[in-house]
C-alpha cells in the first residue's frame, strides 16, 4: 500500500523539528488546505496529526510523491 499521509514523526524527521512543532506545522497545513479547497468551491476532510503528502510537498516546494 502506498503511503498517502505524513504523520508528526515523518514531518519531524524531514524538517528536523521536535514532534510538538511538527504537530503545529501539520495543523497549520491542514487549515490552509481547508481554506484553499473551500475557496475553490470544494470540500476536503483532514485528519488530526496527518497531512497529505502531496500537499506537504507542494507547500515546501518538494517535487515527487504525487
Amino acid at each position: 500500500m502506498v503511503k498517502k499521509y505524513y504523520n508528526a514523526k515523518d514531518v519531524a524527521e524531514i524538517l528536523g523539528y521536535a514532534k510538538d512543532k511538527s504537530y503545529r506545522i501539520i495543523r497549520e497545513l491542514n487549515n490552509s488546505l481547508k481554506i484553499e479547497t473551500e475557496q475553490s468551491g470544494k470540500e476536503i476532510i483532514t485528519f488530526p496529526g496527518r497531512v497529505p503528502i502531496w500537499y506537504f510537498n507542494k507547500k515546501l516546494g518538494i517535487e515527487g510523491n504525487k
